[in-house]
């Protein structure tokens, strides 16, 4: 099996690979959720652009989201991926026009595969 270093395009630093280390058994793990962060060209963009293919090596689907749609489409261009934004994943608007309102309704996970939802700024966290 590949490792996500083999998806990247350059060599890490030290930091870097301590960082891919802690992607991987992230996602080898069960845990819920791993905040990634560093300072400005510390790589982290990288790091999640080679993050994409390699979940999907792992059969995991992996799903960027941002606060605001402006924010998910950086995110998928920078990652190569499509990114949404987080209430248009989590939620369905739903109008009451006798009531003149919009109420947002959870949606239900239908996808059948394990998810990694990466979030801009690069925190991830999975369900």
């Amino acid at each position: 099996m590949a490792t996500l270093l083999s998806f990247l395009d350059f060599i890490p630093t030290a930091e870097q690979a301590n960082a891919l280390c802690s992607i991987e058994s992230f996602v080898e793990n069960d845990d819920h959720f791993l905040i990634v962060r560093g300072a400005a060209g510390t790589g982290k963009t990288s790091i999640m652009r080679a993050l994409g293919p390699y979940l999907a090596e792992k059969s995991i689907v992996p799903m960027p989201l941002a606060p605001t749609g402006r924010a998910a489409k950086n995110l998928g261009q920078k990652m190569g991926l499509p990114a949404r934004t987080l209430h248009s994943c989590f939620y369905t608007p739903k109008t009451d026009v006798e009531e003149a309102t919009i109420r947002l309704e959870r949606r239900q996970n239908e996808c059948a595969t394990r998810q990694v939802f990466i979030r801009q700024f690069i925190d991830i966290f999975s369900f």
